[in-house]
């Protein structure tokens, strides 16, 4: 007999902690753009890809069974 898993579609942009992290990336981007040039380069870059890197786990996990 083959079991076949019910492989309906989550919508993750309903989840309320997706939602929060997207809106955290938007505060930090809006916060590391104000900082100094010497620190766009390490710092600031380092920050954004952690912080967007929250919603797309996020994301890529609800796809998971």
């Amino acid at each position: 007999m083959i079991m076949v898993k019910n492989k309906s579609a989550r919508n993750f942009r309903e989840y309320k902690v997706w939602q929060d992290a997207v809106a955290y990336a938007s505060k930090v981007y809006k916060i590391t753009q104000d900082m100094p040039w010497f620190e766009k380069k390490g710092l600031c870059d380092q920050l954004q890809r952690a912080v967007v890197s929250i919603s797309s786990n996020i994301a890529e996990g609800s796809a998971k069974p």
